[in-house]
């Protein structure tokens, strides 16, 4: 049964869609679930048993799976402990360096710790909303530089230069678009003034009251708009813990 029901997880962001068996959904269930999205930044769908072809399968419902030509676009995030050393700890948006950034992520856990292993998630069109008028108007025609920490040469595309404030073509509303892995600086003004309010726009971003925070389950699925939303892997956990991510480049046609 793939009966429409979905319950809020926080006052701004989180919505779980319980019931639904992702392998059985009609374009309109589909549809709906891209709704939630948009509303809520991060929808939860528990209980899944997929195989990697059904999770491809899923993500292609939202649009065009990234991947390198002729391989899986899954990507096994396989950890047995990653309290020290964390390359990509912080709060940060799937491949921001990208000039394409992707709509979507996909997160299924296959392997989940006994305690810890959470993940943090920020509806940045809440953290938007709230900021103070003045300064809304000071970021609504500025843009920042997003680089990959890695060497240069890894990634073709690691620069990418990006509004600090995009309007959402699906919704019309704005969002914060900046996190701090991988901005690394604002266009047009000096450096220190730069780092300031970068500085400032990070602490608004991530109050506790735009945020859900995620203990994960096997089985539990979950997609979030890249976009309008930053998460933050909780490195504080001592077994295995094994997810699949798919990240997906643009919306299907509504």
């Amino acid at each position: 049964m793939n009966e429409r029901i979905d319950h809020r997880l926080s006052g701004n962001c989180g919505v779980e869609a319980p019931g639904l068996d992702v392998r059985h959904l009609d374009a309109s269930t589909v549809a709906w679930l891209r709704g939630l999205v948009d509303d809520h930044s991060v929808v939860v769908l528990r209980g899944q048993h997929l195989t990697p072809e059904e999770e491809i399968a899923f993500a292609c419902r939202w649009g065009v799976p990234i991947g390198a030509p002729n391989r899986s676009p899954i990507v096994e995030l396989d950890s047995p402990a990653l309290t020290k050393g964390r390359q990509f700890g912080g709060w940060h948006s799937d491949m921001s360096w990208s000039p394409m950034p992707p709509y979507v992520s996909l997160l299924y856990a296959l392997v989940v710790p006994a305690v810890g292993g959470d993940t943090l998630f920020a509806n940045q069109c809440a953290a938007y909303a709230a900021l103070p008028s003045p300064l809304r108007d000071r970021i609504d025609n500025l843009r920042a530089v997003h680089r990959h920490p890695d060497p240069p040469g890894r990634f073709a595309a690691g620069r990418s230069v990006h509004s600090i404030a995009p309007t959402i073509p699906d919704t019309g509303r704005r969002a914060i678009f900046v996190n701090p892995v991988f901005t690394a600086a604002i266009e047009a003004i000096d450096e220190q003034q730069s780092r300031r309010l970068l500085w400032r726009l990070f602490v608004h971003a991530t109050r506790p009251e735009f945020t859900y925070r995620h203990r994960w389950s096997v089985g539990d699925l979950l997609v979030w708009d890249n976009r309008t939303t930053i998460h933050y892997a909780v490195a504080d956990y001592r077994e295995r813990r094994v997810m699949h991510r798919i990240t997906v480049r643009q919306p299907a046609p509504r």
